[in-house]
């Protein structure tokens, strides 16, 4: 679709132990009458310990695998890569998703609260080409400054997409500096920068 970032499709387990793993159904105990006392107490608690441990118990999916999060030195600020689920996938046992935003969050008690967001629409704001952020890698909460990887379509029908990893700025969403042009997708973040002109 013009406009949009692609969507991602990824299979689908209930499992949250394995990702490649069936949907395992829990084992059931049964409801006879159990004599009185610790031992009749551990033959129903044990079993249904089992369970859980084991099998998951039938548990929801996990959370999607393309949204990350990554804490800063200090614990108490967090960078977000948030996906969202839009559904079924085109294939059996799959779903898709699509980049909603990248959080800038602080650490309030136990909770986490937004500090800034910068949405899909954001993000793509200002750019001749369709662009999402694909990965995280860190925060410098001093600065404001996160290390993403970035995916753009260069070609205005979609065509190939080139990643690169780049220093963002979360307050001003603005690019502060190329680090690098990725030779593959999943090209994980080395530090060296990358010169693109002499």
């Amino acid at each position: 679709m013009p406009g949009h970032s692609p969507i991602f499709n990824v299979p689908v387990c209930a499992n949250s132990r394995s990702q490649s793993t069936p949907r395992v159904r829990p084992v059931c105990v049964s409801r006879r009458r159990v004599a009185a006392g610790v031992d009749g107490w551990a033959m129903l608690v044990v079993p249904l310990i089992a369970c859980l441990i084991f099998c998951g118990c039938d548990q929801p999916p996990p959370a999607n695998p393309l949204s990350q999060f990554v804490i800063d030195r200090s614990g108490t600020n967090q960078l977000a890569l948030i996906y969202v689920s839009l559904g079924p996938g085109p294939g059996p046992d799959s779903e898709s998703f699509d980049f909603h935003s990248l959080a800038w969050q602080i650490k309030s008690g136990t909770n986490w609260k937004d500090r800034v967001v910068v949405t899909k629409d954001d993000f793509e704001a200002g750019s001749r080409h369709k662009r999402w952020v694909s990965e995280i890698h860190s925060l410098d909460a001093s600065s404001g400054n996160a290390t993403i990887k970035v995916a753009e379509h260069w070609d205005t029908n979609g065509g190939p997409v080139v990643y690169s990893w780049r220093e963002w700025n979360m307050v001003s969403n603005v690019e502060v500096r190329l680090v690098r042009v990725c030779k593959e997708p999943f090209e994980p973040y080395s530090g060296k920068r990358f010169k693109l002109f002499r």
